[in-house]
């Protein structure tokens, strides 16, 4: 009877135990001592598509959902993402964001504010908060300045408080020297960019248009290599090139770290905007009962566009007057009670440019069946 009645005792101090063990573990604080951590193998094939420095890289147009993992900064613990959930907001205002995220032309930066709250019974409570950048500006003059390769290719470096920077490059005639530009240690791909060659002009970099050369400089002299970004790569850096019959020659280079500007200066490229109308049909059985309306991608062809995309309707269909209308972005509205017919609009697509390209217009045709 003793030894039963000391089993029993045991087993109910162990459910004490246990139970107590259970309702009084602490909940983990994730508002104290967490962090989260970028994914950075999303998808994407830029060069920089990934975490930098408080954000994301993505490309231009394409949608983009974060992938942020919260962990425990002492520990290296992953919280499990059915214990909490993320919302976005404006970081200044407070208003909700939802993603994805498109960044585009028109929108080039979001800042969200990421809020992460934990859920009622997950083992962990609390809220944390935290901000992060998403962007396509990929500003390259921003980068380390572009160097260049090439068979006699040699640096020409200056002394800034001891430490040797790169000022300029110099090479022997006949010789042909290559751009490498890096983003933190990975080599860019040229496509994504333009090079040119100019004649020195002055001590500042300044580039003259009329200038440029239309291969890469054989002879003698003093010229500047420049690099053009293209989406969604943007900006101008340049670099000096001086060419002589001997290496040995030592050219005379205006420091990058004094107190001109330095930014090369560049007429902006014209704008590759391809436009075209297309001929969509509306069927009269429908147009008889309301309006109908055509998306812009179902009226018009638009291809390598730089910057905003704009519609201006230029000459209007004779027969039908304005019961057929053009938005500024390129939605076609065709009002009620028009009669079968085909109809012919001239209009002007128009692509704003940006710092790179100029703005440019191209005179569509769209022509409207009702049938």
């Amino acid at each position: 009877m003793k030894k039963s009645v000391l089993i029993l005792m045991l087993s109910v101090l162990l459910l004490i135990v246990l139970t107590t063990g259970m309702v009084f573990a602490a909940d983990k604080d994730i508002s104290n001592g967490y962090d989260f951590k970028y994914d950075d193998d999303f998808e994407g094939d830029l060069p920089g598509e990934d975490f930098f420095d408080g954000g994301f890289y993505v490309e231009e147009g394409k949608p983009f959902t974060p992938k942020l993992t919260l962990v425990n900064t002492q520990t290296g613990e992953i919280v499990p993402e059915d214990a909490y959930e993320v919302k976005y907001s404006v970081y200044e205002t407070g208003e909700e964001l939802k993603p994805p995220f498109v960044v585009d032309s028109n929108n080039i930066d979001y800042y969200p504010l990421a809020t992460f709250t934990a859920k009622s019974g997950s083992g962990y409570t609390g809220t944390y908060k935290h901000g992060f950048g998403i962007t396509a500006k990929h500003w390259i003059a921003h980068y380390q300045p572009f160097s260049l390769e090439g068979e006699g290719v040699e640096p020409v470096s200056e002394e800034v408080y001891g430490i040797p920077f790169v000022i300029g490059y110099k090479m022997p005639a006949g010789k042909v020297a290559t751009p490498v530009l890096e983003f933190y240690g990975r080599k860019l791909d040229l496509k994504y960019f333009k090079v040119g060659w100019y004649e020195q002009v002055d001590t500042n970099k300044t580039i003259d248009p009329a200038k440029k050369l239309s291969e890469f400089p054989h002879k003698e002299g003093d010229y500047l290599f420049v690099i053009t970004g293209k989406a969604p790569y943007h900006g101008q850096i340049a670099q000096n090139l001086h060419i002589d019959g001997s290496v040995d020659a030592a050219p005379e280079y205006p420091s990058q770290y004094d107190t001109s500007d330095d930014e090369p200066v560049i007429e902006p490229a014209e704008n590759p905007i391809e436009a075209s109308g297309k001929k969509p049909t509306v069927k009269y059985a429908k147009l008889k009962k309301k309006t109908q309306t055509i998306k812009a991608a179902s009226a018009f062809t638009v291809k390598n566009a730089e910057g905003k995309v704009t519609y201006k309707v230029k000459t209007y269909d004779k027969k039908a007057k304005k019961k057929i209308t053009v938005s500024s972005t390129g939605k076609v509205t065709v009002k009620k009670g028009l009669k079968k017919g085909k109809y012919t609009l001239k209009v002007n697509v128009t692509a704003a440019g940006n710092a790179d390209y100029k703005k440019k217009t191209v005179l569509t045709t769209l022509t409207v069946k009702v049938k």
